[in-house]
C-alpha cells in the first residue's frame, strides 16, 4: 500500500507539473532553464546526470535503427489518435447539426435514444404522396 501512495503522489505531482509548465510565461521559462543549468553544472548529482546523457547521445548513432523504429511507432500512434479524435468531432457536429426537415430515420421499436445502435435502421424521405402514410411523423412544424 505505502509504493502505491507513493507512486499516486509522483503521478499527482508529475500532472501538477505539466499543467504549471503550460501555464508558465516565457521569462518563467528562462527562469528555469537557467536553474537547470546551474544545477547541472554546479552539483554532483547535475554533473553525474550530464554526464549519463552525454553517452546516451554519444551512443545513438549505434542505436539508428531500433531508435527510429521507436521514434516511428509513437508518430503512428499519435497520427490515429488525432484520427480518431477528429472522427469524434466530425460525429458530434453531425449530432449536433441536425438533419433535414424533409427526412426521417426510421428505427426499430425499443431504441431509447438516438445514439443507440439498432440492428436495421434506414431513412425515408419523406415525399408529399407519402406522408399522408406514415401518421406519427410531424407533417408540419406545428404538430
Amino acid at each position: 500500500m505505502k509504493k502505491f501512495m507513493i507512486n499516486l503522489g509522483l503521478l499527482v505531482l508529475t500532472v501538477v507539473a505539466l499543467v504549471a509548465w503550460t501555464k508558465l510565461p516565457w521569462i518563467g521559462v528562462v527562469v528555469l532553464v537557467v536553474v537547470f543549468a546551474l544545477w547541472m553544472l554546479l552539483t554532483r548529482s547535475g554533473r553525474q546526470a550530464s554526464s549519463v546523457t552525454m553517452v546516451g547521445v554519444s551512443t545513438l548513432r549505434q542505436r539508428l535503427g531500433s531508435s527510429s523504429v521507436i521514434v516511428i511507432g509513437i508518430a503512428g500512434v499519435v497520427g490515429v489518435l488525432i484520427a480518431l479524435l477528429a472522427m469524434g468531432t466530425g460525429l458530434q457536429a453531425t449530432m449536433q447539426s441536425g438533419g433535414r426537415d424533409d427526412t426521417a430515420i426510421v428505427m426499430r421499436g425499443g431504441v431509447a435514444r438516438n445514439r443507440s445502435r439498432p440492428r436495421f435502421w434506414f431513412a425515408v424521405i419523406l415525399m408529399p404522396s407519402i406522408r399522408h402514410r406514415v401518421p406519427r411523423v410531424a407533417q408540419t412544424a406545428s404538430r
